[in-house]
């Protein structure tokens, strides 16, 4: 009432009252803090069609063209989807009943067997990235000299069994894995998880290094059962000598001077 009063009152009115109730109220009016707004947080639409679009793809793709639910991340994905949406995996149909046309089949099998491809080749780098840092991160003994020989292998017959020792690598017996290689301690090589002997343990090997011109199997034997000792020849296994014990163990032999 007082607002309308405000909006028609005339001004020539002479009646102190009203003109007192008027201006206190324009007062009032003037002087009264704005309400605050709550934000409202909008979405745009246009995402929220994408997102529809989308969906609605999902649920027209045939069930015998996706991939399969338990090895590819895509297929689990697509499975837990069409489920939230209503749409069983053995309804082959789109949301509409309208079955995928064969060349929108086509062109998601060639899709899936893309990210099937690209899904593989991950998982394939993982794989030797898993292997590279292993290699980093192994034991080459002191300043990494065993690198320079991996890959090299020594093969030897002894007795009546003829031995193949690859660095860094593995150790045989004939045909028989006596273990993989395992690590480095001082001068001596550790191989582990061979083939399992009869009646007894898994076999495994050491390999004591001294220092030799060539690399080159001096002999095995075996402490307990499966469980072999080696001793080897190598270069690996010296280590240089410094001025002073050069000459502190250099000896002349005068009987062979010619005077």
């Amino acid at each position: 009432m007082l607002q309308n009063l405000l909006e028609n009152y005339n001004p020539n009115f002479n009646d102190q009252a009203v003109k007192q109730v008027v201006s206190s109220f324009a007062d009032y009016i003037s002087n009264k803090p704005e309400a605050e707004k709550e934000p409202v947080w909008e979405m745009p639409q246009i995402t929220f069609d994408q997102i529809s679009k989308k969906l609605q793809d999902v649920m027209k793709i045939p069930d015998n063209v996706l991939p399969n639910s338990d090895t590819s991340l895509l297929g689990k994905a697509l499975k837990t989807t069409r489920s939230l949406l209503g749409k069983p995996g053995s309804d082959s149909q789109s949301k509409n009943g309208e079955i995928a046309n064969k060349g929108d089949t086509k062109r998601i099998k060639q899709l899936v067997a893309e990210i099937d491809d690209i899904e593989k080749s991950i998982l394939q780098k993982k794989s030797e990235q898993a292997i590279y840092t292993d290699g980093i991160n192994a034991n080459h003994g002191k300043e990494d000299i065993y690198r320079a020989v991996k890959g090299l292998w020594v093969n030897k017959k002894i007795g009546e069994y003829n031995y193949k020792l690859g660095f860094l690598d593995a150790l045989y017996q004939d045909t028989t894995l006596v273990g993989r290689f395992m690590g480095v301690q001082d001068n001596s090589m550790f191989f582990g998880h061979g083939s399992k002997c009869w009646n007894g343990p898994q076999r495994s090997a050491r390999v004591d290094m001294v220092c030799g011109e060539k690399h080159d199997l001096i002999s095995v034997s075996e402490p307990e059962k499966c469980q072999y000792r080696f001793l080897m020849y190598s270069p690996l296994a010296c280590e240089a000598m410094s001025e002073e014990q050069i000459a502190r163990n250099f000896k002349l032999d005068r009987a062979r001077l010619k005077i």
